[in-house]
């Protein structure tokens, strides 16, 4: 089974809530997880301590040690480690701790919407022949299959945007932009933020550089589009500001 960005993004949040993380730790994580990504999530991936150090701004490859130790205590990562600071550590993704039954779903998203007709369709049926107190344990049993199937939904989507910034080879997203884009999908949908990401594309001339403020700064711009400096509204104005043309709007 595949794990994608976000699902090591969310189990790491959950853990972050157990556990008093440094920010060494968090940004060791981060980096490996960042190369992890980049590569496309391969089984195993090497990186030396040196390395880490630099990726996670670290002060030390020391510092980097202590902290990969503690992600591999609380089964974020596991690594086999090279000889020294320049020797090769391959490290690997735990999943042992994401949850399997929410992947499941996400795979098998484009049968939701069907899925959730026959179940409606099936509710209806039993609902004429059951008495009231029946009634409120179905609403209750529906409540609890709707908002599970919402969440499966809302992580199918920030998944497809996310596989599609990657594909645009714009810059790098880390949690909180991840965040930030999940808001946004959620707000204005996802075929206008596919769209402002064309058009951030097409403003910057190429792909390669198309910044998270760059593509955000866009979006806002489609929404509310900003009129030019000196931008003229109707006749009225252009013979308020220039008194030779109001003959061509004379009887």
């Amino acid at each position: 089974m595949s794990y994608t960005l976000i699902d090591y993004f969310k189990e790491f949040h959950s853990l972050k809530q157990k556990h008093n993380l440094s920010a060494n730790a968090q940004a060791c994580y981060f980096s490996i997880l960042g190369e992890f990504n980049a590569a496309r999530f391969p089984e195993q991936l090497s990186i030396s301590d040196r390395e880490l150090k630099t990726l996670a701004g670290l002060k030390s490859v020391a510092t980097a040690h202590d902290a990969k130790r503690i992600l591999k205590n609380l089964n974020l990562i596991d690594f086999q480690s090279g000889r020294g600071a320049q020797g090769t550590t391959w490290y690997r993704l735990c999943t042992e701790h994401l949850p399997n039954i929410n992947r499941t779903l996400t795979e098998h998203s484009p049968n939701i919407k069907r899925t959730l007709s026959e179940h409606s369709s099936r509710c209806n049926t039993s609902l004429s022949i059951v008495n009231r107190e029946d009634v409120k344990t179905l609403d209750k049993k529906t409540t609890t299959t709707t908002t599970t199937t919402a969440r499966a939904r809302d992580t199918y989507l920030i998944d497809n945007i996310i596989e599609y910034w990657e594909e645009s080879r714009f810059g790098r997203l880390d949690f909180e932009l991840i965040s930030e884009l999940d808001l946004l999908v959620k707000k204005y949908g996802e075929e206008e933020i596919k769209a402002a990401m064309n058009a951030a594309k097409r403003a910057n001339g190429k792909p390669q550089g198309v910044s998270f403020d760059f593509f955000k700064a866009v979006l806002e711009n489609r929404l509310n589009p900003k009129k030019p400096k000196g931008a003229v509204s109707d006749e009225r104005s252009i013979e308020e500001e220039d008194p030779r043309a109001k003959w061509q709007f004379s009887d």
